[in-house]
C-alpha cells in the first residue's frame, strides 16, 4: 500500500489533486494455500501495460481491481458505477484515462489467491490455454466486443457533456463496429479501428517528415511512402510530437496527445530575428519590485510557455512550488535567514562574515535574501532523475524570458536555493521530499522599473573545433 500511495502522492503534485488519477500494480498469483503458481500475473497474460490509453482500454481492460489506488477526484467524477459497467476497475480505468491519468507500478504488491471457482480470476498464458480460447468460437469473441460497445454506449451517454472531442470521436468509431461486417476481424486490425498512429490519407503528401523527425524511429514508411507505427512499438513513443509539429499538411497525430490542444502556427505573430535579439538582450535581472501580486491569468499564460520547455526525453519530471502571496515568502525568507544563524560558526571566515551580513541587513528590515518580491517559484525534479539538473535549470529559463514577455521581472533566488537543499525546516515548509532535487528558484513580480538601454556584456569565449 505504501509504494501505491507514493506514487499517488507525487502524481497528484505532477497534476494536481483536482486531477482524477488512478494508480495500479502488478500481482503474484498464488493457489489456495497461497503457493506462488506466477510470480507476475501481467506478464503471464501477456497484457500491455505499457500503452494504458483510452482507446486501448476502450478494447480491453489491463488494470486489475484489488491493486488499484484512487484519488477524491475520480471518485467525484465516477459516482456510482454505471449498471452497464463489464467491472467497477474497468469503469474507474476508463475515466482516469479519459479525464486524468493512469500510472502503473511493474511490481507486485499482492498475492492474489487462486480459487476454482473464479469467474474473473488469473489464468496462465500458454498454448493450451490459447487454443481452449479458439474452440470457444467465434460467437463468444463477439459477445465480448458486444459488451465493450455497450459498456462505451454508457460511458458517452453519462459524460458527453464533459468528454474532450477527441475521446468522443474514439467512442463513436468504436460504438460504430457494431454495424460494421466481420466484427471479430475489425476488432482486432487495430490498424483499421484506432491506431496508435492516426493518419489522414486525404491530406498525407507521403514527403517522409514524420518519420524523418521521429525521435525514436518508431514511424516507418510502407511501400507507398505512407508513414505508419507498428503496434508493437507504439510503447516506445515518447509524445514529443514533433511528427505533429513538423507536418506542414495536419495530417498526423498519436494517441498520447489530444488534437483539441493544437494550434496551427500564426506566422503574423511570429517575432523576427531582430525583435528577438532586442527581446532577450533587454532581458535583466529584477531586484526592485512592486508590493501588489501578480495576477492569476498572467501567471498562467507564463507558466502554460513554460510548458513548452525542452526535457530528456521529454520526460517533463519538473514540479513546481509558487508562493501566492508576500507573507508566505517572507515565511520562507525568515528560514533561510534562520538557517544561516544556526551556522555562521560553521562556515569559513569569508562566508561567515558574508552571512553575518545578511542577517544584520535582513533584521534591519532591508530584504537582502528575497528581495521584496510577492512571488517565489521552485523547480524541483524527482533526485534519481539523471537530468535533474539541466531539465530544472531550462525550465526556469524559460521562465524567466515567459515573465520578460509579460513585463513581469524576476531574478534568481541564489540564497534561498543553496540553503533550501540542505535545511530540512525550509524543505518541510516547501513540502519537499527527501527523494527530491531542488533545481533551482526564481523570484518574481511587477517590476518598478524596466530596460531602457541595452549595455555592454564580456566578449564570449569561444574555441571552434
Amino acid at each position: 500500500i505504501e509504494i501505491t500511495y507514493n506514487e499517488m502522492t507525487a502524481l497528484e503534485k505532477k497534476y494536481s489533486s483536482s486531477v482524477p488519477l488512478l494508480v495500479f500494480t502488478d500481482k503474484q498469483v498464488t493457489d489456495i494455500n497461497l503457493n506462488v503458481i506466477n510470480p507476475s500475473h501481467n506478464k503471464s497474460e501477456k497484457l500491455n501495460t505499457k500503452n494504458i490509453s483510452f482507446s486501448r482500454l476502450l478494447m480491453g481492460n489491463v488494470v486489475s481491481g484489488c491493486t488499484v489506488m484512487i484519488n477524491k477526484s475520480l471518485k467525484k467524477i465516477c459516482g456510482h458505477i454505471n449498471k452497464n459497467a463489464i467491472m467497477h476497475d474497468y469503469w474507474l480505468a476508463l475515466t482516469a484515462a479519459s479525464f486524468g491519468h493512469i500510472s502503473y507500478i511493474d511490481k507486485p504488491t499482492m498475492y492474489y489467491r487462486q480459487h476454482d471457482n473464479n469467474t474473473f480470476g488469473a489464468k496462465t498464458y500458454s498454448m493450451k490455454y490459447a487454443f481452449k480460447k479458439i474452440k470457444e468460437g467465434r460467437k463468444n469473441m463477439q459477445q465480448a466486443v458486444f459488451n465493450n460497445i455497450i459498456q462505451a454506449e454508457s460511458f458517452l451517454n453519462q459524460y458527453e457533456n464533459i468528454l474532450n472531442s477527441n475521446n468522443k470521436k474514439i467512442l463513436n468509431e468504436f460504438i460504430n463496429l457494431k454495424n460494421k461486417r466481420n466484427l471479430d476481424k475489425n476488432m482486432y486490425h487495430l490498424g483499421g479501428i484506432m491506431p496508435f498512429f492516426h493518419l489522414d490519407k486525404e491530406k498525407c503528401k507521403k514527403d517522409g517528415i514524420c518519420s524523418a523527425v521521429c525521435v525514436t524511429g518508431i514511424i516507418k514508411n510502407d511501400d507507398n511512402h505512407s508513414p505508419y507505427i507498428n503496434e508493437k512499438n507504439a510503447y516506445k513513443c515518447i509524445s514529443c510530437g514533433l511528427c505533429v509539429a513538423f507536418c506542414p499538411h495536419e495530417a498526423c497525430y498519436v494517441e498520447n496527445l489530444d488534437p483539441a490542444q493544437f494550434s496551427k502556427v500564426n506566422k503574423d505573430t511570429l517575432a523576427s530575428s531582430e525583435q528577438l535579439d532586442t527581446f532577450i538582450k533587454t532581458r535583466r535581472s529584477v531586484r526592485i519590485f512592486r508590493k501588489n501580486a501578480v495576477d492569476d491569468e498572467t501567471l498562467n499564460k507564463i507558466m502554460d510557455n513554460v510548458r513548452y520547455a525542452p526535457s530528456a526525453k521529454n520526460t517533463h519530471n519538473n514540479r513546481w512550488i509558487i508562493t501566492k502571496s508576500r507573507e508566505e515568502t517572507v515565511k520562507l525568507g525568515d528560514l533561510v535567514v534562520k538557517y544561516m544563524q544556526e551556522h555562521i560558526l560553521e562556515m569559513p571566515e569569508e562566508h561567515a562574515l558574508h552571512y553575518k551580513l545578511l542577517c544584520r541587513a535582513y533584521q534591519s528590515g532591508k530584504d537582502v535574501i528575497m528581495r521584496d518580491a510577492p512571488h517565489i517559484i521552485v523547480a524541483v525534479l524527482p533526485d534519481k532523475y539523471e537530468w535533474k539538473a539541466e531539465d530544472g535549470s531550462t525550465a526556469l529559463a524559460y521562465f524567466e524570458l515567459s515573465t520578460h514577455a509579460h513585463n513581469i521581472g524576476c531574478v534568481w533566488a541564489g540564497y534561498f536555493t543553496s540553503v533550501a537543499r540542505v535545511y530540512k525546516p525550509l524543505r518541510d515548509a516547501l513540502g519537499i521530499k527527501d527523494d527530491e532535487y531542488i533545481a533551482g528558484a526564481q523570484l518574481f513580480g511587477n517590476p518598478v522599473y524596466k530596460t531602457r538601454q541595452i549595455t555592454s556584456r564580456k566578449p564570449n569565449n569561444i574555441s571552434y573545433i
